[in-house]
């Protein structure tokens, strides 16, 4: 199974710092076909990103969206729909923990991305919130409580994170997982043990630097 490196810009960059990110991060992208990139701007450049992509032709990046409606469309003011961003959008994020949502309004988020052929990536932060039943389509995140980005980030001892991970596992098993937990150049290569069975990372303040997100996605490349 391809391995998925997700930037989640959050709310970050305007314009032509994307076009800068681009232009440095185009120079440096080596395209792996067994890993795919997701870049996860503010809805204002989705469309933007998308034809940055093309216009490079950077092989194997995707768009994702921070986040979609509830909703699947209607009198829902400030509301974009999976139906609205899907012309863009390979993925898109829901349930991010910076959104404090209900897990129901999660769940209505994914069912109207599967509807429509958006994949969601779907971020839990208990290993109790794991399905064994979720569908397979769902792109399934663990979102490390203690270790999510911020100015408070203290690195998570690896045993605490294989304990977490084996938990999660208990009840998905093989299938794929990715970590959120400030992913950076210091502990990516420890994420990377094969121990540990990720399949990708939900990465934030790291994905800002085009260098430090390069740096990940060779990481991953060189540990295949």
């Amino acid at each position: 199974m391809k391995k998925l490196l997700i930037a989640n810009w959050k709310q970050n960059k305007n314009l032509s710092e994307i076009k800068s990110w681009f232009d440095s991060f185009a120079g440096k992208y080596k395209a792996n076909d067994n890993v795919n990139v997701a870049i996860s701007p503010s809805l204002a450049y989705l469309s933007d990103v998308f034809n940055l992509i093309e216009k490079y032709g950077l092989s194997n990046v995707f768009v994702s969206a921070q986040d979609v409606s509830e909703f699947p469309g209607g009198a829902h003011t400030g509301e974009v729909s999976a139906f609205q961003v899907k012309d863009f959008c390979r993925y898109s994020i829901v349930g991010h923990s910076e959104r404090r949502e209900s897990f129901d309004k999660v769940l209505l988020k994914v069912e109207n991305c599967l509807s429509l052929g958006v994949m969601p990536i779907l971020c839990l932060r208990s290993p109790r919130d794991f399905r064994k039943d979720f569908d397979e389509r769902i792109v399934l995140v663990w979102e490390d409580p203690l270790n999510i980005s911020g100015e408070s980030y203290k690195e998570t001892p690896p045993d605490a994170v294989a304990e977490a991970i084996s938990k999660i596992r208990e009840v998905i098993g093989s299938r794929d997982l990715l970590y959120g937990g400030s992913v950076n150049e210091k502990n990516i290569d420890q994420l990377l043990d094969k121990d540990f069975g990720l399949t990708g990372f939900l990465v934030g303040q790291a994905s800002l630097s085009p260098d430090s997100f390069v740096f990940l996605h060779n990481s991953i490349v060189k540990s295949l």
